[in-house]
């Protein structure tokens, strides 16, 4: 048998390519990026700070004067979470140098509330923090895992910050930076606590929060006519804001919830509640950069009610989505 080939074929097969080629780009833009890496990501991130890179020779005891080195790269963090592992877990896909490295972090927080915050660094090698250029913990030298704590008298408003890290000889290493603001408990040191952005975006929503999750409420009546699935053009304004709050937070699977009252059929409201937490999701992905990979949409009809249905009040809460932001994140990839 004779294959015979014609320029017309050509044309149609490079057609297919490019179709199916455009078809696996966008199917890798809408694919939800793995969460930064330990001492965070080579792109840049919607909320975070700028560290370079820096590779120290092996007397380096301190750490150095960064002005006077080459920086090799810089990574972006939110938040330094490294509890003390060894060594040879340093710096995965960012550089092969897993001994004597440094990083210097700077950017700038927004303060909400003024008062005295107390910051506790603990680190294997040295580390120190800065805010408005006075060092507020030394943690500095060659050392094991061990911590350091300072306080600083913050105004409302925005304040300088620097975080500078050193890692010499093996085998352990590890960053982590705790902070515990007026009258509240300590916790890891999250720059979405201290962005403006993200503040304001949490203070118009109903926002709670616990080691899990960040879960957000909205009420349906804001977001959808009754018994509709079409977004209303008031709803641009909250989905906005949870816009910002969920690209503060890259990588991390999100699912949105929708939920009915009781009036209508069973079927009805499985439907409706389905639609809407799709409507929520496009409205998102076609409106922020969140890929849609990192979205799951659920409809719970009227099976998960938080009030009575046998008010008008107690039907209006329970027609309502639910966004949930997961913290821990999908299982960290095999290395």
């Amino acid at each position: 048998m004779r294959l015979t080939v014609t320029a017309k074929t050509l044309r149609a097969l490079s057609v297919f390519t490019l179709l199916a080629l455009l078809h696996a780009a966008r199917a890798e833009s809408a694919a939800c990026p793995a969460p930064p890496a330990a001492f965070g990501s080579k792109d840049k991130l919607s909320v975070g700070v700028e560290g370079k890179i820096f590779f120290l020779d092996t007397n380096t005891r301190v750490l150095p004067d960064f002005d006077k080195l080459e920086s090799q790269g810089s990574i972006y963090a939110a938040r330094w979470d490294v509890p003390e592992r060894r060594f040879t877990e340093g710096f995965p896909g960012v550089t092969n140098r897993f001994q004597w490295f440094a990083i210097d972090y700077r950017g700038s927080i927004y303060v909400q509330t003024a008062g005295a915050y107390q910051f506790r660094l603990v680190s294997d090698d040295g580390s120190a923090l800065w805010i408005d250029d006075q060092r507020v913990v030394n943690d500095d030298g060659l050392h094991p895992w061990r911590a350091a704590a300072g306080k600083a008298m913050l105004s409302e408003g925005d304040h300088a910050f620097r975080l500078s890290y050193m890692q010499g000889p093996a085998y352990g290493l590890g960053l982590q930076l705790f902070v515990t603001p007026p009258g509240a408990k300590e916790r890891i040191f999250s720059l979405q606590d201290f962005s403006r952005e993200v503040i304001a975006s949490r203070s118009n929503l109903s926002v709670t929060e616990d080691a899990a999750e960040i879960r957000v409420n909205v009420g349906a009546q804001v977001l959808f006519d009754t018994g509709k699935y079409a977004l209303r053009p008031e709803a641009a304004e909250p989905l906005r804001n949870l816009a910002t709050i969920a690209q503060s937070y890259p990588g991390l699977p999100i699912v949105v919830e929708g939920h009915t009252d009781s009036v209508g059929s069973t079927e009805s409201n499985q439907t409706l509640s389905e639609s809407r937490a799709r409507a929520v999701v496009e409205w998102i992905t076609k409106n922020s950069p969140v890929p849609a990979g990192c979205f799951t949409a659920k409809g719970f009809g009227e099976t998960s009610p938080i009030a009575t249905n046998d008010t008008n009040e107690g039907r209006q809460l329970n027609r309502r989505v639910e966004v949930k932001i997961q913290k821990n994140g999908p299982p960290a990839p095999k290395r």
